[in-house]
């Protein structure tokens, strides 16, 4: 299904936003000293890091 060019700048901002969180996130992780809160800050480095790469493959697909 084609995507406007309203949508497709839609999915590169959540992309953007997903990146710069994911970033964040592990910047924080480095940051912190509690081991528990460490560990939650990486996981969510990681569900960003996901939601990246599939917003990057969708937008992929969407391109072709």
């Amino acid at each position: 299904m084609a995507r406007t060019s309203r949508e497709l700048l839609m999915l590169q901002d959540h992309l953007a936003m997903e990146n710069t969180m994911a970033q964040f996130m592990s910047a924080c992780s480095e940051l912190c000293t509690d081991p528990q809160l460490k560990t939650m800050c990486q996981n969510m480095a990681r569900d960003h890091e996901s939601h990246v790469q599939m917003l990057g493959q969708h937008l992929r697909t969407t391109m072709q």
